[in-house]
């Protein structure tokens, strides 16, 4: 069967929303909201700047130096992190924690606290300067999601079922590798407004992940301030709410960085759009893990997220 015209790429395939087959959720309800937090930190010394994302470079490590980028990662891990989980905890979310693999070693009082919350932990790189794309070589590439996956199942007992690409950063093989590694979702492609099955077997789900209403490229990156970040979440899940109905529904993500989202000036923002999103009615809040699985159990290979 030829490839659809306007594709370069075998990952998944052209597929129109009105021509779909009937996505329903549970209990009727109509649009599929997560929360994501990630959960980072960087490393010693400067990034390689060859596989750093660049609107990152010029705003934290420029003229050789990494400390601003230092200050605000200790600042999410030690402070904000905690305002975040408050927030969710009042609101009962439950989210989805997209931890790079040195936090149980580098960040052990926090990620023991982590681990006592239950949440589903997906996996995110290995630091906060860990891009991945083609320049590492396939091995490389490779190395760098097994030792993830495996660094994070030796601190929660569970391989990771999920994965997050740092900074949305992949090559042309990463769909391919992470399927090997036995990831059975990613959220890193912002191209569609439901979840969808890759080419892969068994199913391997992509959740929709939109950089739009991203924290870090809005109020980190292009300084937006916080009461237009929290206009544009609202406008955005409003509009997927009202395009969603019991038989064709919808995937809102909210993701939020401790460092950036929780900072004192932002958080009542992002938790009033919360406190909206979830006292909307037909809303199912559930981590992204579960939305992959039961987007999946319509297919013939369904998906099984680890508990």
């Amino acid at each position: 069967m030829p490839e659809p015209l306007g594709l370069d790429h075998t990952i998944y395939q052209h597929s129109p929303l009105p021509g779909r087959p009937d996505w329903a959720l549970p209990n009727s309800e109509k649009i599929a909201v997560a929360v994501v937090v990630y959960i980072e930190d960087v490393p010693d010394g400067l990034p390689d700047r060859e596989n750093f994302d660049p609107r990152l470079w010029d705003a934290f490590v420029r003229l050789g130096s990494a400390s601003r980028a230092r200050a605000l990662y200790e600042y999410g891990n030690n402070v904000g992190v905690f305002r975040i989980l408050d927030a969710l905890d009042r609101l009962g979310v439950k989210p989805t924690l997209a931890v790079n693999s040195c936090i149980p070693t580098k960040r052990p009082q926090l990620a023991e606290h982590l681990l006592g919350k239950g949440f589903e932990v997906a996996g995110h790189n290995r630091n906060a300067f860990d891009y991945m794309t083609s320049r590492m070589g396939v091995e490389g590439q490779k190395t760098l999601i097994d030792s993830s996956l495996t660094d994070l199942e030796a601190w929660t007992g569970e391989r990771p079922q999920g994965w997050f690409s740092q900074g949305f950063a992949q090559s042309h093989r990463t769909v391919d590798l992470l399927h090997d590694a036995g990831v059975r979702y990613f959220s890193d492609y912002g191209n569609d407004d439901q979840p969808y099955l890759v080419r892969s077997e068994p199913t391997l789900v992509s959740v929709p992940n939109q950089s739009q209403w991203d924290d870090v490229e809005m109020m980190g990156i292009r300084r937006v301030p916080a009461w237009e970040y929290q206009d544009t979440v609202i406008r955005a899940f409003d509009q997927l709410a009202g395009e969603s109905t019991p038989e064709s529904a919808r995937v809102f993500g909210l993701h939020l960085h401790p460092w950036v989202a929780a900072m004192p000036h932002h958080i009542k923002y992002v938790e009033a759009a919360l406190e909206h999103i979830i006292g909307t009615s037909g809303v199912w809040q559930a981590p992204v893990g579960a939305i992959a699985e039961q987007f999946a159990s319509r297919s013939s290979s369904p998906l099984t997220i680890a508990r």
